[in-house]
């Protein structure tokens, strides 16, 4: 469990500031339009359906403040860039793109699909279990927590010190950690079982290219923004099937979220509204749970937010550390233990 769980963490702190390390590497030049609406926005779909980069099985971003530009990802994995206006392709520094996406997926689902979501789902409950077991070994003592072994000098990091290491930083990330674990354990469960019960569904071919109607998905796009009113879309995609629908997610304003939970399934040859799922007409339960991405992520949250995610994911790295190494302590002869760390370890290798 160690191992994974010290995965999770790094590359949850490295997906934290993904956007801003893509827009600078990726897309500096990358402007959103001040006077940029609707009609821009079909004007550049338009164009980006007929893109020879482009595929029918594309699930596509629409641009927004923090995304300035269009992106597709497809089912391989690959994701690309567009910027607005003329749809030009972003080349510069594209290797950033697939290093995330594989950070991404390790992340998510250790590389291995459904098994991977299933071992990270347990993880993060046993990881719910060692936090709050650990306030309860921590209380008796809290009499002797001091701020000096939060965060202490290289010089103090003996194996005879970090199981105090591991306590006093550990209760200082608990609170953050405990909100962070718990969203991410919800919303695992939630992917799993719709995992589980996506392999019941009959399975369909994917859309090719030729088969999508520019013309019928900009109609489906202004009817869904007509439809809910005061909204701007975020993910766009073509569901195949006999009647190929476009489902359109939007965001309302003043929506928390930052990629909307309202979804409008549109009929592409009617161009009729065959679903409409309004955020608004959600349960409170519902509602909770379309939170859970944001505050996990910190992704459209403030900057001071962001800042306590990345230091949590950072903490509880420490606090594997320290917790294995007082675990390693107490399994050393009693001469090994009072060595400074650093020939321990190496005395260990």
């Amino acid at each position: 469990m160690v191992p994974i769980f010290l995965v999770t963490c790094l590359t949850g702190v490295s997906l934290i500031y993904q956007k801003v390390i893509v827009r600078g590497l990726v897309t500096p030049d990358a402007i959103l339009p001040a006077d940029y609406g609707i009609d821009q926005l079909t004007i550049d779909l338009e164009q980006l359906v007929h893109h020879p980069f482009f595929r029918g099985d594309a699930l596509i971003k629409a641009p927004n403040s923090e995304e300035p530009y269009w992106w597709v990802r497809y089912p391989d994995g690959e994701k690309l860039l567009f910027r607005t206006g003329d749809l030009e392709l972003y080349e510069f520094n594209y290797w950033v793109l697939p290093v995330f996406e594989f950070i991404r997926h390790l992340h998510i689902e250790l590389l291995t699909g459904l098994a991977g979501e299933v071992v990270l789902l347990y993880v993060g409950a046993m990881a719910l279990v060692l936090g709050l077991s650990g306030l309860w070994l921590w209380w008796p003592m809290r009499a002797g927590f001091h701020w000096r072994w939060v965060v202490p000098p290289l010089r103090r990091l003996k194996l005879k010190s970090f199981l105090r290491l591991h306590s006093q930083s550990g209760i200082v990330i608990l609170p953050m950690f405990l909100l962070v674990t718990l969203t991410a354990s919800v919303m695992m469960f939630q992917k799993v079982r719709n995992a589980i019960n996506a392999e019941e569904l009959k399975v369909v071919t994917a859309v090719s290219p030729a088969s999508i109607d520019s013309g019928q998905l900009i109609a489906a796009v202004r009817l869904a923004d007509a439809t809910v009113g005061f909204s701007w879309p975020t993910y766009i995609r073509v569901v195949p099937g006999d009647t190929p629908l476009a489902k359109i997610r939007l965001r309302l304003d003043g929506e928390w979220h930052p990629n909307g939970r309202t979804n409008v399934f549109v009929d592409m040859e009617q161009q009729l509204v065959t679903t409409l799922q309004l955020v608004s007409e959600d349960t409170p339960g519902k509602k909770v749970l379309n939170q859970m991405y944001p505050l996990h992520s910190s992704y459209g949250m403030p900057f001071f937010y962001s800042l306590l995610t990345m230091l949590v994911g950072i903490g509880a790295t420490w606090s594997i550390v320290t917790g294995t190494g007082s675990w390693l302590r107490r399994r050393l002869p009693g001469k090994e233990r009072d060595k400074p760390t650093v020939q321990v370890l190496k005395g260990l290798g």
